[in-house]
Protein backbone atom coordinates (compact mmCIF):
# COMPACT_ATOMS: atom_id res chain seq x y z
CA UNK A 1 0.00 0.00 0.00
CA UNK A 2 2.81 2.29 0.98
CA UNK A 3 4.79 1.39 -2.60
CA UNK A 4 1.06 2.65 -4.34
CA UNK A 5 0.86 5.80 -2.56
CA UNK A 6 4.37 6.68 -2.94
CA UNK A 7 4.04 6.02 -6.74
CA UNK A 8 1.14 8.20 -6.73
CA UNK A 9 2.69 11.18 -5.25
CA UNK A 10 5.90 10.60 -7.74
CA UNK A 11 3.87 10.80 -11.02
CA UNK A 12 1.45 13.66 -9.14
CA UNK A 13 4.66 15.98 -8.94
CA UNK A 14 5.93 14.84 -12.13
CA UNK A 15 2.51 16.32 -13.67
CA UNK A 16 2.66 19.38 -11.61
CA UNK A 17 6.35 20.05 -13.09
CA UNK A 18 5.23 19.54 -16.60
CA UNK A 19 2.68 21.92 -16.17
CA UNK A 20 5.28 24.44 -14.62
CA UNK A 21 7.52 24.40 -16.98
CA UNK A 22 5.17 24.96 -20.05
CA UNK A 23 3.59 27.66 -18.72
CA UNK A 24 0.31 26.01 -17.20
CA UNK A 25 -0.33 27.34 -14.18
CA UNK A 26 -3.07 25.65 -12.16
CA UNK A 27 -1.79 27.04 -8.38
CA UNK A 28 -0.24 23.45 -8.18
CA UNK A 29 3.36 23.05 -7.00
CA UNK A 30 6.30 23.94 -9.29
CA UNK A 31 8.69 21.80 -7.97
CA UNK A 32 8.94 17.89 -7.60
CA UNK A 33 8.88 17.64 -3.36
CA UNK A 34 6.09 19.87 -3.21
CA UNK A 35 4.04 17.84 -5.43
CA UNK A 36 5.09 14.82 -3.79
CA UNK A 37 3.99 16.41 -0.40
CA UNK A 38 0.33 17.19 -2.40
CA UNK A 39 -0.05 14.02 -4.05
CA UNK A 40 0.45 12.36 -0.71
CA UNK A 41 -1.95 14.63 1.05
CA UNK A 42 -4.64 13.94 -1.90
CA UNK A 43 -3.69 9.79 -1.39
CA UNK A 44 -4.50 10.12 2.26
CA UNK A 45 -7.55 12.32 1.71
CA UNK A 46 -9.14 9.35 -0.37
CA UNK A 47 -8.67 6.43 1.83
CA UNK A 48 -10.23 8.62 4.34
CA UNK A 49 -13.18 9.11 1.96
CA UNK A 50 -13.01 5.68 1.63
CA UNK A 51 -13.29 4.26 4.94
CA UNK A 52 -16.10 6.79 5.47
CA UNK A 53 -18.03 5.36 2.44
CA UNK A 54 -17.47 1.76 3.34
CA UNK A 55 -18.46 2.66 7.25
CA UNK A 56 -21.65 3.94 6.05
CA UNK A 57 -22.18 0.97 3.50
CA UNK A 58 -21.91 -1.08 6.64
CA UNK A 59 -24.52 0.61 8.87
CA UNK A 60 -26.80 0.38 5.95
CA UNK A 61 -25.94 -2.91 5.57
CA UNK A 62 -26.64 -3.72 8.93
CA UNK A 63 -30.13 -2.27 9.28
CA UNK A 64 -31.18 -3.95 6.27
CA UNK A 65 -30.40 -6.83 7.69
CA UNK A 66 -31.88 -6.17 11.22
CA UNK A 67 -35.04 -5.17 9.17
CA UNK A 68 -35.23 -8.32 7.78
CA UNK A 69 -34.81 -10.11 10.08
CA UNK A 70 -37.56 -8.30 12.19
CA UNK A 71 -39.76 -9.31 9.39
CA UNK A 72 -39.11 -12.70 9.53
CA UNK A 73 -39.85 -12.68 13.04
CA UNK A 74 -42.89 -11.04 12.53
CA UNK A 75 -43.85 -13.27 9.62
CA UNK A 76 -43.44 -16.46 11.70
CA UNK A 77 -45.26 -15.10 14.52
CA UNK A 78 -48.35 -15.15 12.27
CA UNK A 79 -48.03 -18.12 10.49
CA UNK A 80 -47.80 -19.88 14.38
CA UNK A 81 -50.98 -17.81 15.40
CA UNK A 82 -52.83 -18.16 12.48
CA UNK A 83 -52.67 -21.83 12.49
CA UNK A 84 -53.39 -22.35 16.32
CA UNK A 85 -56.36 -20.13 15.88
CA UNK A 86 -57.36 -22.91 12.64
CA UNK A 87 -56.62 -25.76 15.17
CA UNK A 88 -58.63 -24.20 17.59
CA UNK A 89 -61.87 -23.76 15.15
CA UNK A 90 -61.36 -27.54 13.80
CA UNK A 91 -61.99 -28.99 17.47
CA UNK A 92 -64.24 -26.81 18.36
CA UNK A 93 -66.37 -27.82 15.10
CA UNK A 94 -65.29 -31.44 15.60
CA UNK A 95 -67.19 -31.38 19.25
CA UNK A 96 -70.75 -33.35 18.79
CA UNK A 97 -73.83 -31.17 18.56
CA UNK A 98 -76.18 -31.22 21.82
CA UNK A 99 -79.23 -33.68 21.53
CA UNK A 100 -82.74 -32.11 22.04
CA UNK A 101 -82.62 -34.25 24.96
CA UNK A 102 -79.69 -32.50 26.23
CA UNK A 103 -80.82 -29.33 25.70
CA UNK A 104 -84.21 -29.85 27.13
CA UNK A 105 -81.56 -31.20 29.98
CA UNK A 106 -80.00 -28.02 30.30
CA UNK A 107 -82.87 -25.69 29.84
CA UNK A 108 -84.85 -27.49 32.68
CA UNK A 109 -81.41 -27.01 35.01
CA UNK A 110 -81.30 -23.02 33.94
CA UNK A 111 -85.02 -22.55 34.41
CA UNK A 112 -86.03 -20.90 37.76
CA UNK A 113 -87.88 -23.25 40.38
CA UNK A 114 -91.56 -23.03 40.21
CA UNK A 115 -93.30 -21.90 42.42
CA UNK A 116 -94.98 -24.12 45.35
CA UNK A 117 -98.70 -23.52 45.94
CA UNK A 118 -97.94 -21.36 49.64
CA UNK A 119 -96.17 -18.78 47.40
CA UNK A 120 -98.55 -18.59 44.51
CA UNK A 121 -102.17 -20.10 44.88
CA UNK A 122 -103.42 -21.47 41.67
CA UNK A 123 -107.04 -21.02 42.58
CA UNK A 124 -107.03 -17.77 44.23
CA UNK A 125 -104.29 -16.17 42.71
CA UNK A 126 -102.87 -15.33 46.58
CA UNK A 127 -99.36 -14.55 46.40
CA UNK A 128 -97.05 -15.76 49.77
CA UNK A 129 -94.48 -12.43 49.40
CA UNK A 130 -91.09 -12.94 51.03
CA UNK A 131 -90.61 -10.68 54.00
CA UNK A 132 -88.36 -8.76 51.58
CA UNK A 133 -91.29 -7.68 49.28
CA UNK A 134 -93.85 -7.13 52.04
CA UNK A 135 -91.84 -3.79 52.52
CA UNK A 136 -94.55 -1.04 52.71
CA UNK A 137 -91.74 0.61 49.75
CA UNK A 138 -93.32 -2.03 47.80
CA UNK A 139 -97.00 -1.71 48.30
CA UNK A 140 -98.09 0.07 44.76
CA UNK A 141 -95.62 -3.18 43.21
CA UNK A 142 -97.29 -5.71 44.90
CA UNK A 143 -101.08 -4.66 44.26
CA UNK A 144 -100.12 -4.68 40.68
CA UNK A 145 -98.62 -8.05 40.61
CA UNK A 146 -101.32 -9.63 42.66
CA UNK A 147 -104.42 -7.92 40.58
CA UNK A 148 -102.81 -9.56 38.03
CA UNK A 149 -102.79 -13.28 39.24
CA UNK A 150 -105.73 -12.95 40.47
CA UNK A 151 -107.27 -12.20 37.31
CA UNK A 152 -105.19 -15.24 35.91
CA UNK A 153 -106.68 -17.80 38.70
CA UNK A 154 -110.63 -16.79 37.93
CA UNK A 155 -109.43 -17.49 33.78
CA UNK A 156 -108.85 -20.66 33.15
CA UNK A 157 -107.38 -19.66 29.46
CA UNK A 158 -104.09 -18.34 31.38
CA UNK A 159 -102.54 -14.72 30.50
CA UNK A 160 -103.69 -13.40 26.95
CA UNK A 161 -100.86 -11.50 25.32
CA UNK A 162 -101.51 -8.37 26.65
CA UNK A 163 -101.56 -9.20 30.20
CA UNK A 164 -98.54 -11.31 29.99
CA UNK A 165 -96.62 -7.88 28.44
CA UNK A 166 -98.28 -6.37 31.27
CA UNK A 167 -96.92 -8.37 33.89
CA UNK A 168 -93.22 -8.84 32.81
CA UNK A 169 -93.79 -4.85 32.86
CA UNK A 170 -94.27 -4.68 36.92
CA UNK A 171 -92.29 -7.39 37.17
CA UNK A 172 -89.38 -5.38 35.67
CA UNK A 173 -90.54 -2.44 37.61
CA UNK A 174 -90.81 -4.02 40.95
CA UNK A 175 -86.92 -5.50 40.30
CA UNK A 176 -85.58 -1.76 39.33
CA UNK A 177 -87.59 -0.94 43.06
CA UNK A 178 -85.74 -3.33 44.56
CA UNK A 179 -82.24 -3.15 43.28
CA UNK A 180 -82.69 0.80 44.19
CA UNK A 181 -82.91 0.02 47.83
CA UNK A 182 -80.20 -3.23 47.84
CA UNK A 183 -78.44 -1.13 50.90
CA UNK A 184 -81.13 -1.67 53.02
CA UNK A 185 -81.04 -5.63 53.21
CA UNK A 186 -78.66 -8.10 53.49
CA UNK A 187 -77.41 -9.92 50.92
CA UNK A 188 -79.18 -13.14 51.40
CA UNK A 189 -82.54 -11.47 51.36
CA UNK A 190 -81.87 -9.67 48.47
CA UNK A 191 -81.48 -12.66 46.59
CA UNK A 192 -84.37 -14.17 47.82
CA UNK A 193 -86.37 -11.79 46.89
CA UNK A 194 -84.78 -10.82 43.60
CA UNK A 195 -85.45 -14.98 42.69
CA UNK A 196 -89.09 -14.64 44.06
CA UNK A 197 -89.96 -12.00 41.48
CA UNK A 198 -88.15 -14.03 38.71
CA UNK A 199 -90.34 -17.26 39.40
CA UNK A 200 -93.29 -15.33 39.27
CA UNK A 201 -92.31 -13.79 35.55
CA UNK A 202 -91.23 -17.44 34.91
CA UNK A 203 -94.83 -18.84 36.46
CA UNK A 204 -96.70 -16.49 34.09
CA UNK A 205 -94.83 -17.54 30.85
CA UNK A 206 -95.60 -20.85 31.56
CA UNK A 207 -99.37 -20.10 32.11
CA UNK A 208 -99.30 -18.31 28.90
CA UNK A 209 -97.52 -21.04 26.79
CA UNK A 210 -100.19 -23.65 28.47
CA UNK A 211 -102.97 -21.55 27.30
CA UNK A 212 -101.71 -21.59 23.79
CA UNK A 213 -101.22 -25.24 23.81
Amino acid sequence: MRIVVAAIGVLLATAAAVYAQWGYNYNYSSTAGEGYARGMAAAVRSAGMANVYNAQAAVASEQARTLELDNRLKYTNAFFENRRQNQMARAAARQPALTTEQMYRIAHQLAPKPLTSPELDPLTGDIGWPTVLSDPAFDANRAQLAQLFKLRATDPGGFSGQQLSELRTCVAEFQAALAARIDQFRPQEFIVAKRFLQRLDYAADKSAVASNL
